[in-house]
C-alpha cells in the first residue's frame, strides 16, 4: 500500500506526464476540468491530495479513466502470480511444504 506522500507524489507525477503529453497548460487542464487553479497545481506538486470527484474530473479532462492511472503509476496493480509469491513467501517452512506437497500431487495426477 502506498504511504500518503507516496500517494500525493504519484497522483501528481501523473497528472503532470499527460498534461504534458497532451501540451495543455496547468491553467488550461483547471479550466477544462472545471477546478480552481490553485488547487491543480498544489496537486501537480504533490502538496495536497485531491478528493475523488477533482481526480474524475482531471482525469476525465485528460481522456483517461481512473484505474488507468491506478496501474499505470505507483505501486502497480499486481498480476496474480506476484500476489501468490507474496503469499507463498509469507508461509512459514510447514505449510510451504504442505503446498509442495499438494501441487506435486496435483501435476501427478
Amino acid at each position: 500500500m502506498l504511504s500518503e506522500k507516496d500517494f500525493k507524489t504519484t497522483v501528481a507525477t501523473a497528472i503532470r506526464k499527460m498534461r504534458s503529453a497532451e501540451k495543455k497548460s496547468c491553467e488550461e487542464l483547471a479550466a477544462h476540468s472545471n477546478i480552481d487553479y490553485s488547487s491543480l497545481n498544489l496537486i501537480e506538486n504533490g502538496k495536497q491530495s485531491p478528493k475523488a470527484y477533482t481526480l474524475y474530473k482531471i482525469l476525465l479532462s485528460l481522456g483517461v479513466d481512473i484505474c488507468s492511472l491506478i496501474s499505470q503509476e505507483g505501486n502497480k496493480i499486481k498480476r496474480p502470480e506476484d500476489i501468490l509469491i507474496n503469499k507463498i513467501s509469507h508461509m512459514n517452512n510447514k505449510q510451504q511444504e504442505a503446498l509442495l506437497k499438494f501441487l506435486n500431487e496435483f501435476i501427478c495426477s
